[in-house]
């Protein structure tokens, strides 16, 4: 594609009051392609000019009028960083940087077996550790269990927050890192997505979102021995009535939830 500004006379908008503006013209050419808007906006996003004068580009809008031909007004003013919601990050401002914030508030998860249980009264029937059993199902209990919720803030130059790399973003979302990752093994860490807004003509600052669990090597779930236990896996257990009303495990189950991802991708 090719970016070529229109002959236009020269004029800058001076008001009495408020900021000194200008708009400039420009075609993208697609030189025998037939652009979308996305890669024209993707092309904009690194070609168009950042400063015309003493002024900063501060938007544009493009707009299809043919077959390979688009027609853009480009918006030019004294520039003011006012991160309306975009808080300057605490440490160092400077592009690339970034804060790491954690919470390990605890998640509430249902417990169908007690670590260890003790049973009292006349000839109380054994049901082994099974809670809240009632003769047909376990009911279980809502227990408070760790978890451990990271939150990543990093402040990335504008030219970077594209399209494409929102789509990445996006495709990465619900997925665990299939290699180590700020110090997580593979599949430790699950992407809970990132929110963040453009911010033309200067940096932006997004916020990354992810739950860590550690991955376990072996352990007994229900007397029954579970190896590679990834931190995003789900174990369940089938338990059916036994003999004379006694839970019976007829099988653990290691669920595989999540799809796994390129975390690199991610340009944090």
């Amino acid at each position: 594609m090719e970016l070529v500004e229109r002959d236009l006379d020269e004029s800058i908008d001076v008001p009495i009051s408020g900021e000194v503006g200008s708009t400039r013209r420009y075609y993208v050419l697609g030189n025998g392609i037939d652009p979308t808007m996305e890669d024209v906006v993707s092309f904009l996003n690194t070609s168009l000019p950042r400063t015309y004068g003493q002024l900063r580009l501060t938007g544009f809008n493009p707009q299809r009028i043919g077959k390979g031909l688009y027609e853009v007004d480009a918006s030019y003013g004294l520039f003011v960083r006012r991160f309306t919601g975009v808080p300057a990050l605490e440490s160092n401002t400077g592009a690339n940087s970034y804060t790491f914030s954690f919470s390990t508030g605890g998640a509430t998860y249902r417990l169908m077996h007690a670590k260890e249980q003790t049973a009292y009264g006349t000839s109380p029937a054994d049901i082994g550790d099974v809670i809240n059993w009632n003769g047909q199902t376990a009911d279980g209990i809502d227990v408070v269990g760790p978890k451990l919720t990271i939150t990543i803030r990093k402040r990335m130059q504008g030219g970077i927050i594209t399209l494409p790399y929102i789509r990445t973003v996006v495709g990465l979302t619900g997925k665990t890192n299939n290699a180590a990752y700020f110090g997580f093994a593979a599949g430790e860490l699950l992407f809970l997505g990132a929110d963040g807004s453009m911010v033309p003509g200067g940096d932006t600052e997004l916020t990354f979102n992810f739950s860590a669990a550690p991955n376990v090597a072996s352990a007994t779930v229900d007397g029954v021995a579970v190896s590679d236990i990834g931190g995003h896996d789900y174990i369940h257990a089938f338990v059916l009535p036994g003999s004379l009303g006694q839970p019976e495990v007829k099988g653990v189950y290691k669920a595989r939830i999540y799809d796994s991802g390129n975390f690199d991708d991610l340009r944090i």
